[in-house]
């Protein structure tokens, strides 16, 4: 696991009274931003995966979603059909009753 190890900005010669040299500076500061980093892509490969996973889930959930509808569209449209045929055989009885009344008539 990468992150701070706690080690503060000293001197890296035998002279511990004397200020750390630029050079020591830049070194520690590029460790740190390498650190820093590492870190960071860390959380972004961690973020990414969670996205992908909630991603995915949220996927499976619209797909399910969409074959219960369709499976809905498509047992509507039978009935609608079945509807359509009521309709007609109801329409054909109609007018054979009609004309049934029409030659009790004359």
């Amino acid at each position: 696991e990468s992150g701070y190890t706690g080690r503060e900005l000293t001197p890296r010669h035998s002279d511990v009274g004397a200020p750390a040299s630029s050079a020591d500076v830049r070194a520690l500061l590029a460790e740190y931003q390498t650190r820093l980093d590492s870190r960071l892509d860390d959380m972004r490969r961690g973020i990414c995966q969670e996205q992908s996973q909630l991603l995915l889930r949220y996927d499976a959930g619209l797909q399910r979603r969409l074959s219960i509808m369709e499976t809905n569209i498509d047992e509507n449209q039978m009935d609608i059909h079945s509807l359509k045929n009521t309709q007609e055989s109801s329409r054909l009885e109609l007018e054979a009753f009609r004309r049934e009344l029409d030659l009790q008539k004359h």
